[in-house]
């Protein structure tokens, strides 16, 4: 799962979900922000994935001051420092649609299948996404 900005709200859910199941499947969750300041949910995030060996949380920061101690940089950064190979397995990306395209491009190049690279790119209302299609003209006649 890789979120950025407003994007861990559904991540949350389906995290929540996994763990209320005692979904066995291994999660991580990647959470990106500018700064330190923009991270939310941390503490039940952390309590989540500490339910289960089989989740952990990674939060990113990419301009973090000197006292952070984790993960610094794109959120995609850390991914491909982290995963080597996410072959067999599912994403799910949600937040601003530049982080949601690189993401997407990354855990494909990684290995997940197009087809198994799920995604919501949060736009500001009245703004078609970048990778959305230009409205066809109808042809149809009465």
């Amino acid at each position: 799962m890789i979120a950025g900005g407003s994007g861990m709200a559904p991540l949350l859910s389906m995290l929540t979900d996994l763990t209320e199941k005692n979904d066995r499947r291994p999660v991580t969750v990647f959470f990106g922000a500018r700064t330190c300041d923009e991270l939310y949910y941390i503490d039940r995030l952390k309590a989540l994935c500490s339910l289960s060996a089989h989740a952990e949380f990674v939060p990113v920061v990419q301009d973090a001051g000197d006292d952070w101690n984790g993960e610094r940089g794109l959120v995609t950064d850390a991914i491909a420092r982290r995963m080597h190979s996410l072959r067999g397995y599912d994403a799910y990306l949600c937040g601003p649609p530049p982080m949601v395209e690189a993401a997407r491009a990354l855990v494909i190049q990684l290995g997940v299948r197009d087809a198994n690279a799920y995604f919501d790119a949060f736009v500001p209302t009245g703004v078609a996404p970048p990778s959305a299609p230009a409205a066809e003209t109808s042809t149809a006649r009465p």
